[in-house]
């Protein structure tokens, strides 16, 4: 399981609310979404992509074992006007809706295995796969490798199960703003993947940001984030794996 920190949220909630990542990803979303379906966000996170997801459909249950990053989702939910969201605190392959979704969406999270099984169970239609399209991690100061399931990967395994899909690219800006140079040097690193952390000072981090005018924040770290999504029908998935 993903482990949230406090330190994560806050950065990834200052990233959101700065940016529309999770706007344009809806938006790209909802050509495989009705607007009366039931669609199921697993392992939402923060839930920015649930809400953003609500106005294509007709409802949205998040999903999420972490309880830390939910109470950020329900914060947001109370100050908004969506009344069409739902919000469960579980492991998605423990969940068991009292009806199948029409639509299940995996949004960065669970191994292809975990997906189409928690689809085979809980899903009638569809199985939406958001999946991350570049090779190395976007916040280190020099090149790391992602390990684990790519899009080009994800196509593979795919391939090698017999499993049609549809396919769809697209990059998004989805940076992150700083208040200060001392916030920008914590975040690199928290998300360090193997950069020698000496290496990481505010002069080595303040060349990769621009200075930006916004009430809250001063620095912007740019970064485009490329995604490949995957669309596949529950009916072609095996029975067995």
């Amino acid at each position: 399981m993903f482990r949230w920190n406090a330190q994560m949220i806050s950065f990834l909630r200052d990233a959101y609310d700065y940016g529309d990542f999770h706007l344009k990803l809806a938006e790209l979303l909802s050509e495989f979404i009705s607007p009366t379906d039931s669609v199921c966000d697993a392992g939402c996170g923060l839930g920015y992509l649930s809400l953003a997801l609500s106005p294509y459909s007709g409802s949205v249950t998040a999903v999420d074992l972490a309880e830390e990053p939910l109470k950020v989702l329900m914060h947001n939910l109370d100050c908004s006007i969506v009344s069409n969201l739902s919000v469960v605190n579980s492991e998605i392959g423990e969940h068991r809706p009292l009806k199948p979704y029409d639509v299940m969406v995996f949004c960065f999270f669970g191994s292809l295995e975990e997906t189409l099984a928690a689809a085979k169970k809980n899903c009638l239609r569809e199985v939406v796969m958001v999946k991350r399209n570049h090779a190395n991690h976007r916040f280190t100061l020099r090149e790391r490798p992602i390990r684990g399931y790519t899009a080009g990967g994800t196509a593979d395994a795919l391939r090698k199960l017999g499993i049609p899909y549809i396919y769809r690219e697209a990059t998004f800006e989805f940076g992150q703003p700083f208040r200060y140079l001392a916030d920008a040097v914590s975040f690199y690193k928290l998300y360090d993947k193997g950069d020698v952390k000496a290496d990481i000072t505010e002069a080595s981090v303040a060349s990769q940001l621009v200075e930006v005018t916004h009430p809250l924040f001063r620095y912007y770290l740019n970064s485009r984030r490329e995604i490949g999504l995957f669309c596949i029908k529950v009916a072609d998935i095996p029975d067995s794996l």
